[in-house]
């Protein structure tokens, strides 16, 4: 037995193995469950979020590789699985009262959260291009059910537009690694990266990179591809918007990040400074404008995507600098995700408006807010500020200051946004009373994210000093 599991690395799966089992055990307690005790299936799997956590922190040793060198199991890999998990678990916790209150169906909306789980686990472990495609259809198809799960107007016009943009971007990466496999021989990236020295570039090659790109720059919504973020955050059920925004978001920029490293003995990295600067600038001036709760932080997420993009021109400190900074924005963005769960009063979020006074009434909520937004804007001491410092500075060493340059201007440019959410809390009288759902669990989810948001900045050297000894095993 020890044999096959070696010859085969089961272990390189074993965590998405727990995760599936736990999602097989919801879909049938489901099944079998009276409806009144359904809530079981939300309690199922936030331990099975928990065990598997666990299990994860039991790893050590060396690498791990499974499957023909399909899927690896590294310090690497680790590290991220802990945080997918982790905002996994967070979602699982916050949904649970959501889910009941507006009748969504406990079991499926379970389900499909932990197989989105899933996706992304194997995501993040595969430096293989026909894994990853397979990995983001396996996330993006529950993610299509969940963001239409609470059959509402608002949620099925998010589904759609989701699905339609989502299959494009599908499509394209499909085509893409097909073109590639057809001039190299390999969908291996790390092979790839070898083979890339010695072939011809022909127009064949060229445009296969380039729909590749494509395709995960429509997952990770980088400009131009960011089209369909505003509407599906808008519409989606809010801790559904989160996970996107938070899990969907790292794991779409990882996947990008080994394509990028895979590309790096040529010479594309001015394609990727196009791309963070569009980002930047659009996703920060469309922000502007907006005055809805959620848009304003879809378009946030837009940004951000950008700010991360700059980490990939930094080599293996700007590699760091991307672990440190996922942790930091998916605690914030997480943050005021789940504070808009707690007093958004119509289906599709909260406006500006809505929230006017919130700080007379509910001042733990109206602090927690402002510690999330000033920390996605990068204020220091908050954790933000830090992880926008690992980032740029690796860049500045690379010698992108220009870029870096504009990413400052845009992060203060953000403060705008951020800033009309909290005036509207702080300094405007109340417009309509504001009766905030009791949620405890998401009010104690508050307080660990917001502890985060305050504390990792002043405490990072020992997350950073993990990150930048797993960064060898990116590849």
């Amino acid at each position: 037995m020890s044999d096959i599991l070696d010859r085969f690395g089961i272990i390189s799966i074993s965590v998405p193995v727990i995760i599936i089992i736990v999602s097989l055990w919801v879909l049938l307690s489901a099944l079998v469950l009276p409806r009144e005790k359904r809530h079981w299936t939300g309690i199922i799997t936030s331990l099975g979020l928990i065990a598997s956590i666990l299990y994860l922190l039991g790893i050590k040793g060396a690498e791990v590789i499974g499957f023909d060198n399909a899927v690896k199991l590294n310090p690497f890999v680790v590290f991220l699985w802990f945080v997918l998990l982790s905002i996994a678990l967070a979602v699982a916790f916050a949904s649970q009262r959501f889910v009941d209150d507006a009748n969504i169906q406990q079991g499926e909306y379970n389900f499909f959260l932990l197989i989105a789980t899933t996706g992304l686990l194997f995501l993040v472990s595969t430096a293989d291009l026909i894994m990853i495609f397979i990995s983001i259809e396996i996330l993006s198809i529950s993610l299509y059910v969940m963001a239409g799960i609470r059959r509402s107007s608002s949620g099925g016009e998010s589904a759609i537009k989701y699905f339609v943009l989502g299959s494009l971007g599908a499509a394209m990466l499909v085509m893409g690694i097909a073109l590639i496999y057809g001039s190299t021989g390999t969908v291996n990236l790390s092979v790839f990266r070898m083979v890339l020295q010695h072939v011809e570039k022909t127009p064949v090659l060229l445009t296969g990179i380039i729909f590749v790109i494509t395709g995960l720059a429509f997952k990770v919504a980088l400009v131009p591809f960011h089209m369909w973020v505003p509407d599906v955050y808008e519409g989606s059920p809010t801790p559904v918007s989160g996970f996107m925004a938070a899990g969907v978001k790292a794991g779409g920029i990882i996947a990008l990040l080994r394509v990028y490293n895979a590309l790096s003995s040529q010479d594309y990295s001015q394609l990727f400074w196009w791309l963070s600067l569009l980002t930047m600038v659009a996703g920060n001036l469309m922000a502007l404008p907006q005055t809805n709760i959620k848009r304003i932080l879809a378009y946030s997420s837009v940004a951000h995507a950008g700010y991360m993009i700059v980490g990939f021109l930094g080599s293996e400190m700007g590699v760091g600098g991307i672990m440190f900074y996922i942790i930091v924005y998916s605690a914030s963005t997480l943050g005021a995700f789940f504070l808009v769960l707690l007093i958004e009063g119509a289906e599709i979020g909260s406006s500006l408006e809505d929230i006017s006074g919130l700080s007379r009434r509910h001042p733990f909520l109206s602090a927690a807010m402002a510690v999330f937004l000033f920390s996605l804007a990068g204020i220091p001491p908050l954790a933000g500020f830090f992880g926008k410092f690992y980032v740029f500075s690796s860049a500045v060493r690379a010698g992108h200051t220009d870029l870096v340059i504009i990413a400052v201007l845009m992060s203060v440019v953000s403060l705008y946004y951020y800033l009309r959410i909290v005036v509207a809390m702080y300094m405007e009288d109340e417009v309509i009373e504001i009766i905030p759902r009791e949620y405890k669990s998401v009010k104690f989810l508050l307080g660990v994210l917001m502890i985060i948001s305050l504390l990792l900045g002043l405490f990072s050297e020992p997350v950073m000093s993990y990150a930048r000894a797993a960064v060898k095993y990116l590849m």
